[in-house]
């Protein structure tokens, strides 16, 4: 099951990494510092979570024989 919602912004959770990694502050103002970046920026820093993520996650998960 999925973590509750509630949980997103604590630390280590994504939601708290890309505030973090933007350079936002955290709550309750941080939804807006988002909203207010430049797209290219908030761009930048999500594709490299994303990538960082699924790097970990297959270089784990390689197939076998």
């Amino acid at each position: 099951t999925a973590p509750p919602g509630s949980t997103d912004d604590e630390p280590g959770f994504p939601y708290a990494t890309l505030v973090n990694l933007t350079g936002c502050p955290s709550r309750p103002v941080s939804f807006a510092c988002l909203q207010n970046l430049p797209f290219e920026t908030l761009n930048n820093i999500s594709v490299a979570m994303t990538n960082e993520v699924l790097n970990d996650q297959l270089s784990r998960w390689q197939p076998t024989v």
